[in-house]
């Protein structure tokens, strides 16, 4: 399970990255892409109290657009 909503609340609370990652015992690069991709995609804490968990994911790591490979 991702925890891109408690990353994102931590960092709006003003935790360092390296306090997120041992907080919740997850990688320093995670909590980095987490905050990365939600600068980039324009989430900011407090999330919209209707935003679900799959919704949230899809902002943050869209599906890549057909007929696109590696």
């Amino acid at each position: 399970m991702r925890m891109i909503r408690e990353v994102l609340r931590l960092a709006a609370e003003g935790l360092s990255r390296s306090a997120i990652s041992s907080s919740l015992g997850v990688p320093r690069s995670t909590v980095r892409r987490y905050l990365d991709r939600s600068l980039e995609a324009g989430i900011a804490w407090p999330l919209p109290e209707e935003m679900t968990e799959s919704e949230l994911e899809d902002r943050l790591f869209p599906a890549s657009p057909p007929g696109r490979g590696p």
